[in-house]
């Protein structure tokens, strides 16, 4: 799910002697936002954009705060 460039660009940016732990964590975000993703294909048929029915206000916050917090971790301070 994530793309190789994106996961190439983060390990050129890191020293060699972290790239094995990145490696590991890029591993760990790619999985948290494939488990996302087939939680939100319970709602919304993805090639369509239909809605299959509308979400719980907890999932919704789910998704949200996921995705937030991921976003929130990959922006350089």
């Amino acid at each position: 799910m994530f793309r190789d460039e994106i996961a190439d660009y983060i390990l050129s940016r890191v020293p060699e002697y972290e790239k094995n732990l990145y490696e590991e964590v890029i591993k760990s975000v790619d999985q948290t936002l494939e488990g996302l993703l087939q939680h939100l294909h319970k709602f919304i048929k993805e090639d369509a954009g239909k809605l299959l029915k509308n979400p719980l206000r907890a999932d919704a916050e789910y998704a949200f705060y996921t995705l937030f917090s991921i976003t929130e971790l990959s922006v350089e301070r």
